[in-house]
C-alpha cells in the first residue's frame, strides 16, 4: 500500500523524462532544415501544454498530428520570422562594427540601439507567436504579429524571463562537451518553463481572466 504513491511519483517521473528527450530529439531534428524549427518547435509547445494541464495526448502520434497541422503555414511563419530577425541582427552587426572604427558617433550609435532592440523585440514577438497560434490557430497573419505584440508589452517582465530561457540552449552548442545535453534536453526544458510561464498569457487570450 505505502510503495503506491512512490510507484506512481517514479511512473510520472519516467513519463516526464521520455516525453522531454523524445521531443528534444525531434525539435534538433527538425532544426537541421532551419526552416522547419518553428513548426517542430510549435508542435512540441502544444504536446508540453497538454501535459502540464494533465491530458493523456499520445507522444508520437500527437507530435506528428500537431506537426503536420497547418505545417507548410507555421513553416513560411517561422522563415518569414527568421528573416526579419536575420535583417535586424546584420543591421546591429554592421552598426557595430562602424561604431569600432568611429567611436561617440551619435548616429551609429543611435542605429546599433534600434536594430538591437528590434532584434529583441522580434525574438519575444516569435516566442510568444507560438502561444498566440495554440489559442487562435486561424489568425491571420497581421494578426499574429499584431497580438503577439500586444502580449509581449502586457506581460514585458516574464517576456524578459521567456526570451533568457529560450536563448539558454544556443550557449550548450558552444562546447563539444555540451552538445549531448543540448541534443536531448537542451531544446524541452526551457521549453517546459516556457510553457508554464504562459500560463497566464493563455489564459489572457482565451479571455478567461481579464484581470491577469
Amino acid at each position: 500500500m505505502h510503495d503506491k504513491p512512490f510507484l506512481r511519483t517514479l511512473n510520472i517521473i519516467a513519463d516526464w523524462i521520455i516525453r522531454i528527450v523524445v521531443l528534444n530529439v525531434f525539435m534538433v531534428v527538425l532544426t537541421i532544415p532551419i526552416v522547419t524549427f518553428y513548426a517542430g518547435y510549435k508542435a512540441a509547445y502544444s504536446l508540453f501544454v497538454d501535459y502540464t494541464e494533465d491530458k493523456t495526448t499520445p507522444l508520437f502520434r500527437g507530435f506528428w498530428e500537431n506537426l503536420k497541422k497547418d505545417f507548410w503555414r507555421d513553416v513560411g511563419v517561422g522563415a518569414l520570422f527568421l528573416i526579419l530577425l536575420a535583417v535586424g541582427v546584420l543591421g546591429a552587426y554592421n552598426y557595430l562594427r562602424m561604431l569600432q572604427n568611429d567611436e561617440g558617433n551619435v548616429l551609429y550609435t543611435l542605429g546599433f540601439l534600434i536594430t538591437a532592440g528590434f532584434s529583441l523585440l522580434f525574438i519575444m514577438t516569435m516566442i510568444y507567436s507560438v502561444t498566440v497560434l495554440y489559442i487562435a490557430p486561424e489568425i491571420s497573419l497581421k494578426n499574429l504579429f499584431k497580438v503577439s505584440l500586444v502580449v509581449t508589452g502586457k506581460y514585458f517582465f516574464r517576456s524578459i524571463v521567456v526570451i533568457i530561457i529560450t536563448i539558454a540552449p544556443v550557449f550548450l552548442m558552444i562546447s563539444p562537451m555540451l552538445m549531448p545535453i543540448f541534443v536531448f534536453v537542451g531544446l524541452s526544458v526551457p521549453l517546459v518553463l516556457n510553457v508554464l510561464l504562459m500560463r497566464k498569457p493563455r489564459r489572457f487570450l482565451r479571455g478567461e481572466n481579464k484581470s491577469v
